[in-house]
């Protein structure tokens, strides 16, 4: 069988380099990149309640052996700030979904001290910052008086805000949602410490828990 000529099968090898050429470089182009990711130290936002606590106090007689006949329940208002750096060539979307739990004053995590906070999809322009803020409460409900007199995360917030003030602990778990990085299987997770100082109203509030 005879060879093509000498400058077709040129032309097929310049045009098929060009053809993987074109797809390198789409991919390149379109293949997500991971963003950066720099987070803040938490801290009580300007306008918010602070710390706010619902219920009797924890010496109150009644309902100590039974259900609360009210709600129990301490919040104190934190957020945090998130500066996001893409390398995208493209806008992307992504949510944050932030937990986490408040530490004891040994460092160990405090289950009924919960952090949440979760956000929106966000529009991420491309290769560029940005900047955005996250609401992350820190919560406690108590279904009974005696629960909440011996846990461990009132106590610790008690200390820590009008015995002996000093930060709070807390650790975190950030995961970022993004389709496009979702797609080929990589979901951003961070995992961390932090310390926040008690709202200025705590020791105020806090007087109403014992």
């Amino acid at each position: 069988m005879q060879k093509p000529p000498l400058y077709k099968r040129k032309a097929c090898w310049i045009s098929t380099f060009l053809v993987l050429l074109v797809i390198g470089l789409l991919l390149g182009f379109l293949w997500p990149r991971v963003p950066r990711y720099t987070l803040s130290d938490p801290y009580i936002p300007q306008g918010s309640p602070g710390i706010v606590y619902t219920g009797p106090k924890l010496s109150s007689i009644g309902g100590v052996l039974g259900g609360l006949s009210q709600p129990l329940s301490l919040t104190i208002y934190t957020a945090v700030n998130v500066t996001v750096e893409s390398d995208n060539y493209y806008d992307i979307t992504a949510s944050f979904e932030f937990t986490g739990n408040l530490k004891d004053l040994n460092g160990n995590p405090i289950k009924s001290f919960q952090l949440t906070g979760n956000t929106e999809p966000l529009t991420f322009k491309a290769r560029s910052s940005t900047f955005i803020v996250i609401q992350v409460p820190v919560v406690y409900n108590a279904t009974s008086l005696a629960a909440a007199a011996t846990d461990s995360g009132i106590s610790t917030v008690l200390t820590s805000c009008v015995t002996n003030p000093t930060k709070l602990h807390a650790l975190y778990h950030l995961v970022v949602k993004n389709s496009a990085l979702q797609s080929v299987g990589i979901t951003p997770q961070f995992d961390g410490t932090y310390d926040f100082n008690c709202p200025v109203n705590a020791q105020d509030v806090l007087k109403a828990v014992t």
